[in-house]
């Protein structure tokens, strides 16, 4: 059977800023709200940060990697909130757009005819 993998997810600020501290160095949340670990450290961890110890992280098995389960875990997501540089640049030639075929006289093609 294939080693387990664990889901460590950042509970603060702080730790997800500094990482989370193992005998075999520090591991990065690298910007994320989490991070996929071996089953080797997460003990290590748990018992440190995690609930059984200061509460920094939360710990559990990522079921992805475990084939003989029936449960299926969501994994980690990125999320971005508020605009990209891309995003507003798009936003700025629709609307510009628009605003040559208002002053052109054409309905706008999201208007339907009513």
């Amino acid at each position: 059977m294939a080693k387990k993998k664990h889901l460590v997810m950042a509970r603060t600020p702080e730790a997800m800023k500094k990482g989370v501290q193992t005998s075999k160095g520090t591991l990065s949340f690298q910007g994320k709200s989490g991070m996929i670990v071996n089953d080797d450290v997460v003990d290590e961890i748990e018992k440190t940060q995690g609930l059984k110890g200061t509460g920094d992280v939360w710990t559990m098995e990522d079921q992805r990697y475990t084939h003989d389960s029936h449960y299926k875990a969501d994994g980690v997501h990125s999320y971005i909130f508020g605009a990209t540089s891309r995003y507003a640049a798009a936003w700025e030639a629709f609307e510009r757009r628009r605003q040559k075929r208002i002053h052109a006289g054409e309905k706008s093609p999201e208007v339907e005819n009513v």
